[in-house]
């Protein structure tokens, strides 16, 4: 425990199976982010936007 805290090692025993978990969330919930995103690129390209006509007065050439 002394020679743990010298070379400021972690004290408490680690979780193997907590370490494997932790990545496999995150695996998960990036790969549902991924859904969601490639969901709303199609839904916007195949939505059609049609652009507003400005209506800006002419300038006048000096």
């Amino acid at each position: 425990m002394r020679k743990a805290e010298d070379d400021e090692l972690p004290t408490e025993p680690v979780d193997a199976e907590a370490r494997i978990r932790r990545p496999e969330k995150e695996n998960r919930e990036l790969r549902q982010l991924m859904e969601i995103l490639r969901s709303a690129t199609v839904f916007f390209a195949k939505a059609e936007f049609v652009p507003r006509k400005c209506e800006v007065a002419p300038r006048r050439l000096k």
